[in-house]
C-alpha cells in the first residue's frame, strides 16, 4: 500500500527540487525504518519507491533560474533520482533540443511532456496550435533521440496519446530497438560502462585530480572561523566571490590572501588571488572544518549565498564528513567533495 512513484515535475529552480528530493528521501528512509520496526517488512524487501523530476526550460534552453541541459542531468544524477525530464512552457519543437542535451550525458531514463505546441489566447481562449499528428511525428523524434517515456503537458489530450501508441503499434519490435534503443533497459547498463567522465566533458574539470585543489593554511581557516563566530557572512561570501571573479577573468579585485578559500591555479600568481595563470583548474576549495561547533548554524546561509555568486566550481574538504555532508546539502550544485 501507499505510493509507488514519486512523481516532481514543472520545476523551474533547482534549489526547490533539490529540497523536494531529498525530502523524499527522508520520508522513503523513515518509512522504511518504521515498517521494519512494526514487523511489517518482509526479510529482504525492497520498499525503495522511485523518483522522477521534471524540469521546465524557457526559450533560450535555461531554466527560470540559468540552468542548463547538462548541469540539470549532473545535480540531478548525482542526488540519485531514478529519472529525469522536461515537461510544460514549450512545445515538442523547442524541448526537442533540450533533450538531445540530456540524452547525451544521461545515464539514467530521461523523459519529455511537452505542451501541444506554445499557447495562444484566441477569442477569450487558449489554444494550442500542434495537433495530434504533429505531436506524434516530434515524440518518435525524441524517442530516436534517446528518451525511454513519453508523455504530454499543457494542451495535449488522451487523443494524443492514443496516436502516439498507435504509431508505435505500427513499428516492428526490431525496428523499435534499433531506433529507440533507450527503450531497452539494458541500454543503460551499457551506456555506464561506456560513459567515461561526463563531468569532465561537461565542465572542463577533472573531478579525480587531488592536485588541483590547494590546500587552506591555518591562517585561512582561523580568520574564517572568526567572522563565521561573530555572526559575519559577508566576509567569506565576499572572498570567494572574488576568486569565482578572478576565476572567469575578472581580476581587478584581489581576494584576501587569508580568506578561508583556496584557488587551484598553475602558478603562484594564481594561488595567492591576484589573477588566474593560463592553464588553472580554478577550483575554489572551502575548508568545511571551519563550521565546526557553534559556527555550523551559519552552513545553511553560506553555501546558499556561494551557490548564487560563484562562478567557479567548487570543492568541499574537511575531517567531518558530517560537516562536508551538510555543506553539500545546502549547495545548489555539485561540488567536489575531498576528506582530510
Amino acid at each position: 500500500m501507499g505510493a509507488d512513484l514519486f512523481l516532481m515535475e514543472t520545476f523551474s529552480d533547482l534549489a526547490e527540487l533539490k529540497a523536494a528530493v531529498l525530502a523524499a528521501k527522508e520520508a522513503i528512509a523513515g518509512a522504511q525504518v518504521n515498517l521494519a520496526g512494526r514487523g511489517d517488512s518482509p526479510e529482504g524487501a525492497e520498499h525503495d519507491i522511485p523518483i522522477f523530476c521534471s524540469v521546465t526550460f524557457q526559450p533560450g534552453e535555461r531554466m527560470l533560474m540559468g540552468t542548463d541541459p547538462v548541469t540539470a542531468v549532473l545535480i540531478l544524477e548525482d542526488l540519485g533520482v531514478d529519472g529525469i525530464g522536461v515537461n510544460c512552457a514549450l512545445g515538442p519543437a523547442e524541448i526537442l533540443p533540450i533533450i538531445e542535451k540530456m540524452t547525451k550525458v544521461a545515464l539514467i531514463p530521461v523523459f519529455a511532456q511537452p505542451n501541444a505546441g506554445l499557447p495562444t489566447l484566441e477569442d477569450g481562449q487558449i489554444t494550442y496550435g500542434i495537433d495530434e499528428k504533429d505531436y506524434t511525428k516530434s515524440m518518435l523524434a525524441m524517442l530516436s533521440s534517446g528518451i525511454a517515456l513519453a508523455g504530454g503537458c499543457c494542451g495535449t489530450t488522451p487523443a494524443y496519446l492514443a496516436a502516439l501508441h498507435q504509431a508505435l503499434q505500427a513499428i516492428s519490435a526490431e525496428e523499435k530497438k534499433r531506433r529507440f534503443p533507450a527503450l531497452d533497459p539494458a541500454w543503460y547498463e551499457k551506456k555506464k560502462r561506456e560513459s567515461g567522465d561526463f563531468v569532465a566533458w561537461a565542465t572542463g574539470y577533472a573531478a579525480a585530480d587531488p592536485a588541483a585543489i590547494i590546500p587552506i593554511s591555518d591562517e585561512a581557516r582561523a580568520k574564517w572561523r572568526e567572522a563565521l563566530l561573530a555572526g559575519d557572512l559577508r566576509y567569506p561570501v565576499k572572498e570567494a566571490s572574488v576568486r569565482g571573479a578572478n576565476r572567469a577573468g575578472r581580476t581587478g579585485a584581489a581576494a584576501d590572501p587569508a580568506a578561508g578559500v583556496a584557488t587551484a591555479a598553475g602558478s603562484a600568481e594564481g594561488a595567492n588571488g591576484a589573477g588566474w595563470a593560463e592553464g588553472s583548474s580554478g577550483i575554489i576549495a572551502i575548508d568545511t572544518d571551519v563550521f565546526e561547533g557553534a559556527a555550523e548554524i551559519c552552513i545553511p546561509q553560506v553555501m546558499v549565498q556561494l551557490s548564487a555568486r560563484l562562478k567557479a566550481p567548487l570543492a568541499l574538504e574537511g575531517s567531518s564528513e558530517t560537516l562536508m555532508n551538510r555543506a553539500a546539502r545546502y549547495y545548489i550544485g555539485k561540488p567536489f567533495m575531498r576528506k582530510k
